[in-house]
């Protein structure tokens, strides 16, 4: 073959490639569309498509009102699939334009849902949106979502999500799988579920609130869960509308609680700094009086201030003195901060240790906080607000300091006597208890795994599990 016979098959080769990414890509788009069209109409609120469930009260799909929507996605399940369908609606204390751009930020988005994503990561954008904006951004993503218990297998999606405004201050975030084979030569084990036409619709109301409606519609293998989470997954508890939402307006609450906190704390904080720096270093402006003693490297003064009365006065004493310490300032300065060493120095604590009840970080610098402590033998039972920062740092990464993490899931079971809802404060049923416990094998010569280490793990968690059932009366 020529020179010119050979480029004219490569161009031709370039072209029918091309031809195929664009019909992909429309094959995609036309998806996305069509699911942001059933997403709507199932979030509508008077949708006869919903009715509440009688063991758990939540809405859950009506199927049979759905077959008669002729809808695309009713299409006949995989072998073994069972359909999950739930949809709950709140009022949050954020904006819609907050929510749709952490939505669409896969780290963010996973922030906001620690207990629910395992990972997640954009694969590809297929449209960066109209006219610079967030309307009509698509992306293909891929996401792990779990289940705190070691017996209900992790759910794995690759899908499109796309955000569509529909007026203004209404946004929706929609969410469907791509379609696999599910006995495909190149089909993943872990894709035992299929997300169908799903996401959130986001209105702005008045007062800084936002009006979620969440939908939340799968198909999933039953047979990746055990027996014992059977009624709690079947419920939707555990990956539907409900938790998703109940996780959402819990960061809501924490984020703006948080922020509350923060600027209260540091202002006190700060307040309390500037109240020190006072009576260490007066200025023209303090109100402080100072006693002439025959010590030149002690200063003591005095003020009078009132009660919130503006009556019964009181005289506050200030003293100050500098002196020399062989130590270099970062010891000096982790050891007075340190509450479990505040024994050692606060006359206060009676020889006792303290606890940090509050922390909040200032800053990237290790000692930049903000925190109250409480002196267990002190008088009257006293709390401490205390203000460090360093302008200095020991370096070193924190992606790297080694965590071995234990604790408790406590998870609703799926059952509720009283017609509850599932995991309410009313729920009379029982519970789902995990134990997680990490140790590390400092005896073994090498990091090889033994008999010996696993059966510690294991008599460790079961000895915790019977201290909580013995403390709980549970034979």
């Amino acid at each position: 073959m020529g020179d010119g016979a050979m480029e004219t098959a490569q161009n031709s080769e370039m072209t029918g490639n091309d031809s195929k990414m664009k019909g992909s890509k429309l094959i995609l788009i036309d998806l996305a569309s069509a699911a942001m069209d059933e997403l709507i109409k199932m979030a509508e609120p008077d949708s006869h498509l919903w009715i509440k469930s009688p063991e758990s009260g939540n809405e859950v799909l009506n199927h049979n009102e759905y077959e008669r929507t002729c809808s695309p996605f009713n299409t006949p399940k995989l072998n073994g699939f069972v359909t999950e369908a739930t949809r709950e609606t709140v009022l949050l204390c954020t904006n819609a334009a907050a929510l749709v751009e952490a939505f669409l930020d896969a780290d963010r988005w996973a922030e906001i849902f620690p207990c629910m994503i395992v990972e997640a990561e954009t694969l590809e954008v297929l449209s960066y949106g109209i006219d610079g904006t967030r309307n009509g951004f698509m992306q293909l993503m891929h996401a792990e979502i779990q289940l705190p218990t070691p017996l209900v297998s992790i759910r794995e999606y690759s899908f499109i999500r796309y955000c569509k405004q529909h007026a203004e201050g209404k946004w929706a975030v929609l969410d469907v799988s791509i379609d696999f084979d599910r006995n495909g030569p190149n089909r993943n084990p872990n894709m035992s579920c299929k997300r169908l036409p799903s996401g959130c619709i986001m209105e702005d109301m008045p007062d800084g609130l936002s009006k979620i409606t969440w939908v939340d519609h799968s198909q999933y293998d039953e047979s990746a869960f055990h027996q014992t989470c059977r009624q709690l997954v079947n419920s939707g508890f555990a990956f539907g509308a409900h938790r998703w939402v109940a996780t959402l307006q819990r960061h809501c609450e924490a984020l703006a609680i948080s922020q509350s906190a923060k600027r209260s704390m540091t202002k006190l904080a700060q307040r309390m700094s500037d109240y020190f720096w006072s009576g260490v270093c007066p200025s023209s402006a303090s109100k402080w009086d100072i006693l002439h003693i025959s010590n030149d490297n002690m200063r003591i003064m005095s003020q009078k201030i009132l009660d919130a009365s503006g009556e019964n006065p009181s005289i506050v004493l200030s003293a100050a003195t500098s002196v020399w310490m062989p130590v270099s300032r970062q010891r000096v300065f982790d050891f007075l901060r340190d509450a479990q060493m505040r024994g050692e120095w606060d006359v206060l604590c009676n020889g006792g240790s303290m606890e940090e009840m509050i922390h909040i970080a200032k800053g990237e610098e290790i000692g930049n906080s903000v925190s109250i402590l409480r002196a267990d033998n002190a008088a009257g039972n006293k709390l401490y607000l205390q203000d460090s920062w360093t302008d200095s740092s020991d370096g070193g990464d924190s992606l790297f300091i080694p965590l071995l993490p234990s604790g408790f899931s406590i998870l609703p079971d799926g059952h509720s006597s009283d017609g509850s809802s599932s995991g309410s404060d009313n729920d009379n049923g029982g519970c789902l208890l995990t134990v997680g416990l990490q140790m590390v094998l400092t005896s073994l010569g090498s990091s090889k795994l033994t008999t010996e280490s696993v059966d510690t793990v294991n008599d460790l968690i079961a000895c915790t599990i019977q201290k909580v059932k013995d403390a709980l009366g549970v034979v």
